[in-house]
């Protein structure tokens, strides 16, 4: 196959393509996700308040 000899050197190359292919396809699906939920924005929020409080008592 391609004048290589032995499997694994073809499997490699195969794998390589596949492994490029998925991370291209993941990409695309992940584009434009955001990177918090509302729900762990919130939770940030409140965090951040915490600390404002806890940073004015100090």
């Amino acid at each position: 196959m391609f004048g290589l000899e032995g499997t694994a050197v073809p499997v490699g190359f195969a794998l390589t393509i596949l492994s490029a292919l998925l991370c291209v396809w993941y990409g695309l699906r992940n584009w434009n996700r955001g990177y918090l939920t509302e729900e762990e924005a919130t939770q940030k929020e409140v965090w951040e308040q915490e600390d404002k409080k806890v940073e004015e008592t100090l």
